[in-house]
């Protein structure tokens, strides 16, 4: 997949989910730490990743560019320990980077899944 499409990807998933960070800031604020909020927030974070690709694999960025995640060795739906693990993985710096080097980040070849256009 085009770095274009993936930075394009993290661009919009990054403005929805700042986006619901600062509504769910604005709801807690009085009730909680900011400490607190951002656990809360990073809880938050697995769930948006973990419930839109584990149930249709795509996030709303991949649902703009019409892109989704699949298995790379089957093409088929990713396993829940793929995208769990996908979503884990995206929390390590250097996988940002890797998207320098390669078309697929550290988070595609250690979970063992793709991006493909629709």
């Amino acid at each position: 997949m085009k770095k274009r499409v993936r930075y394009t990807n993290f661009i919009i998933d990054s403005s929805f989910f700042f986006l619901i960070a600062a509504v769910t800031f604005f709801f807690l604020k009085d009730r909680f730490e900011f400490e607190q909020i951002k656990y809360i927030l990073f809880v938050l974070y697995f769930i948006y990743f973990i419930t839109l690709e584990s149930t249709v694999g795509q996030t709303i960025g991949k649902m703009v560019t019409k892109t989704k995640i699949v298995d790379a060795k089957s093409k088929s739906k990713p396993k829940f320990y793929q995208v769990l693990m996908r979503t884990a993985l995206r929390f390590i710096p250097m996988n940002f980077v890797s998207f320098l080097i390669s078309s697929n980040g550290i988070h595609d070849r250690v979970s063992q899944t793709t991006l493909i256009k629709l």
